[in-house]
């Protein structure tokens, strides 16, 4: 072993050195050099770091190292100031939650739209070489136009825009701009504080019911510094002027069963200003009693019409939401045709009086309808309505099924009543224990189903005219309405 002078002090690195040397043991000595590092060179790595990305709130920042980096004695304490800095700097307090991991707490509040860079500093920035990250708080964001329709903006308004935090109204005005097909139109620079949901007012009036494009590129929001990621654009426009663009049925031979009468609008009307404006020649019972839709842009009213005839629709005078008036009066004629085949009859459950002519049946344009029926004897009638058989009066009836009389072990009688008018209803009133084959007179328990095969379906409004019509008719003196639910014993 060769000896230093003594004039030659050893550090410790040397002494380590030297009797690692001496001794053999190089890997003791790769071992020691390692945990002592060396000027300029990496020993320490940064194993995890958080926020590693975009965050909506303060929350801590967590360095973890691969290896301690403090002594037992600093766990739980207060880091230095010096140990990391922050730009733009905010206040903070730190801990060493152990002797790898490092926890900075912001203690201010951080900016919204804004980057920061955390790096480390002395010699933990040396032992990582100058270790550093970003992370962005609160990226702004234009979440549209808020309080009204963006497709039904006023022309001469300004517009309300929303962002997800504070934005200067001046930022807004310079780095948003409307798109349309006459060029872009830049918005006033107006004065006023910060605020999430900002009113603009464009360079001049908007065309009425005109396309426009909403685009903000490189805003920034109020304190920050990161613009936007991307550009944002949202399409939007103007309303129109009040005005009926289309008014149904149209044609000349209009079936004049239930007519569904339309009436569409540029504009939403409350349903009450529908119903003022709206007027026919001859008079369409009900017409008033329509209803708006959900958007108010469409009024619609069922009626049942004169077969034959002709109708002049008018509307005038009307009012939208937005206070515009209808500038010239819409007017609309057509011509209604034959009435449909159909049969109308109560359906459901139904008691009627012994004493009464018969049970009714309104028939129009139908040449020959059956009525099938059958006497149902008292011991019989809780089976009956304990099958599943449907009895709801609203069209569910199965109506194109016809009853198993095998099944509901019963005998059934069919008859037929014939008509010969045209375009007019006829009543039958129908005698059920004669139909039915009753031999103890009107009275009784019957099961009956009119039908005929001259009916076709609306497959739109199977209610309107279904092919059978069902009904369970207790023919007695008690006047007892029977009722299985709240929709029994209905008109169809």
């Amino acid at each position: 072993m060769r000896w230093l002078p003594p004039s030659s002090p050893l550090t410790r690195t040397q002494v380590i050195a030297t009797y690692a040397i001496s001794t053999g043991t190089l890997a003791g000595l790769t071992l020691a050099l390692a945990g002592c590092g060396g000027a300029g060179k990496q020993d320490v790595q940064v194993m995890s770091f958080t926020p590693a990305g975009p965050i909506d709130k303060a929350e801590s920042i967590v360095i973890r190292f691969d290896k301690p980096v403090v002594g037992e004695e600093r766990v739980g304490k207060p880091a230095e100031p010096t140990t990391v800095a922050v730009t733009p700097a905010f206040s903070w307090t730190g801990f060493w939650q152990d002797r790898r991991t490092l926890v900075i707490d912001p203690s201010a509040k951080l900016a919204g739209s804004t980057k920061y860079e955390i790096s480390l500093t002395g010699e933990l920035a040396k032992r990582t070489k100058d270790f550093e990250f970003t992370f962005v708080h609160k990226p702004i964001a234009v979440e549209g136009v808020w309080g009204v329709d963006s497709g039904m903006l006023p022309p001469d308004g300004d517009l309300p825009i929303s962002f997800n935090q504070p934005v200067h109204p001046a930022d807004a005005a310079r780095h948003c701009k409307l798109v349309g097909d006459a060029g872009d139109l830049a918005f006033v620079v107006g004065a006023g504080a910060a605020a999430a949901n900002l009113t603009l007012r464009p360079a001049r009036p908007l065309g009425s019911g005109t396309s426009y494009t909403l685009s903000c590129v490189n805003l920034v929001g109020a304190g920050g510094n990161l613009p936007l990621a991307q550009p944002y654009s949202l399409a939007v426009s103007t309303r129109p002027a009040l005005e009926i663009t289309s008014i149904e049925p149209e044609g000349d031979d209009i079936a004049a069963d239930q007519v569904a009468l339309t009436f569409n609008f540029t504009t939403p009307v409350e349903v009450e200003a529908a119903r003022k404006a709206i007027r026919s020649t001859p008079a369409i019972p009900g017409l008033e009693r329509g209803y708006i839709s959900g958007d108010g842009l469409v009024y619609t009213v069922t009626a049942d019409l004169e077969t034959r005839a002709t109708y002049a629709l008018e509307v005038s005078g009307l009012v939208d939401t937005f206070g515009q008036r209808q500038l010239k009066p819409a007017k609309h004629t057509f011509k209604t045709g034959d009435a449909r085949p159909r049969l109308s009859m109560e359906r459901g459950i139904y008691a009627l009086e012994a004493s009464a002519k018969g049970y009714p049946v309104w028939s129009r344009n139908i040449g020959k309808y059956y009525i099938e029926c059958a006497t149902i004897p008292k011991e019989r009638v809780v089976q009956l309505l304990t099958t599943d058989m449907n009895y709801d009066p609203w069209g569910g009836n199965d109506d194109d099924k016809p009853l198993d009389w095998n099944k509901l072990k019963v005998r059934a009688k069919t008859t037929s009543v014939k008509n010969a008018v045209k375009n007019k209803w006829q009543l039958a009133d129908l005698d059920l224990g004669k139909a039915c084959g009753s031999t103890a007179g009107a009275r009784g328990v019957y099961l009956a189903e009119v039908r005929s095969d001259e009916i076709v379906p609306d497959p739109d409004r199977g209610w309107l005219s279904p092919r059978r019509n069902r009904v369970l008719a207790n023919v007695t003196d008690l006047g007892v309405l029977i009722k299985t639910g709240t929709a029994s014993a209905s008109c169809g």
